[in-house]
């Protein structure tokens, strides 16, 4: 499709599955304490699964909740605007697992926040901080900003502006530049996370689901950049979610494991960052899936990490 637009034209079929009302999700954001964000392209590949349900254990066993930013949506879908049945199938799954999920747009984050914190000045040093932490130097982002003289001076040079609209403007403006086959829904997550990171919430648990290893770094700035060390966000690629299932939680056998890795590989090789008894640090290593499979079931000192 030539430009992304939310909702979806099929978009009401979820609204039985889903929370996307701006207050009702805003009041539940405050209230949790466990999060999995779910990038575009893990959806993806765990739409394809016949049966899930390890995948939902693992989230209800957090008691966590699935955000599904607009963004993600709009990049599911078809070429006519509309998701596909399996999409749907898949969030109503969900669903029906006992799993909230909210439908979160992005430019909501700010009056989130604003809620926390009385100052808008406060709110806005959060948005100006996210950016500068996560989005790359050289990036359609940054150079959309600069673009903008006053979103420029707003977030990347002014630290104590008062102007309530520098978010809503800011991410409803970056969703303009969206291009085919761009990191810009995993740049959202990130900024949307590291803001939600501010909540002034003792403990708060993040999951990112991708499989984007070209987003690892990306995702990465936003531990090196938080100094709160009880707010920590976890990448979750399907190979290492296979190996948490089987291994930390015993809710995925070898056969469902099989299914998992066939979603993200059909029959090729599949990368991952991992060690194995004498390995000092995690190294990338390609595996068939009957060879990860294997390793992950029967290996006990093989440990995946993306």
């Amino acid at each position: 499709m030539n430009k992304y637009v939310f909702p979806p034209e099929n978009y009401a079929e979820l609204s039985n599955y889903v929370i996307s009302d701006k207050k009702s999700v805003i009041e539940i954001i405050l209230k949790a304490d466990s999060f999995v964000f779910y990038d575009t392209c893990s959806l993806r590949h765990h739409v394809k699964l016949s049966s899930p349900e390890s995948i939902f254990s693992f989230i209800t066993d957090r008691d966590a909740i699935v955000v599904l930013i607009n963004m993600v949506i709009t990049e599911l879908e078809s070429a006519d605007g509309s998701l596909a049945p399996k999409d749907i199938n898949y969030i109503k799954q969900m669903h029906n697992a006992g799993i909230k999920i909210l439908v979160l747009a992005e430019e909501w984050v700010p009056d989130l926040l604003s809620q926390c914190y009385r100052s808008y000045k406060r709110v806005n040093g959060f948005i100006s901080k996210a950016v500068k932490d996560v989005v790359p130097a050289h990036s359609d982002i940054r150079d959309w900003i600069k673009s903008k003289p006053d979103m420029y001076n707003d977030i990347m040079v002014s630290i104590a502006s008062a102007n309530r609209n520098i978010g809503k403007n800011f991410f409803l403006g970056i969703k303009e530049i969206k291009k085919s086959g761009d990191d810009l829904g995993e740049t959202l997550i990130a900024i949307c996370t590291h803001l939600l990171m501010s909540i002034p919430i003792d403990r708060t648990s993040f999951l990112i689901f991708s499989d984007d290893k070209g987003a690892v770094g990306l995702f990465g700035r936003i531990n090196t950049k938080n100094n709160d060390s009880n707010k920590k966000v976890n990448f979750i690629s399907t190979a290492k979610l296979c190996w948490l299932l089987n291994r930390k939680y015993g809710l995925c056998d070898k056969e469902q494991i099989n299914a998992m890795l066939s979603c993200i590989s059909g029959k090729g090789k599949i990368t991952v960052s991992c060690t194995t008894e004498y390995d000092l640090e995690p190294l990338d290593n390609s595996y068939t899936i009957a060879e990860l499979e294997e390793l992950i079931t029967n290996e006990k000192t093989f440990t995946v990490f993306m």
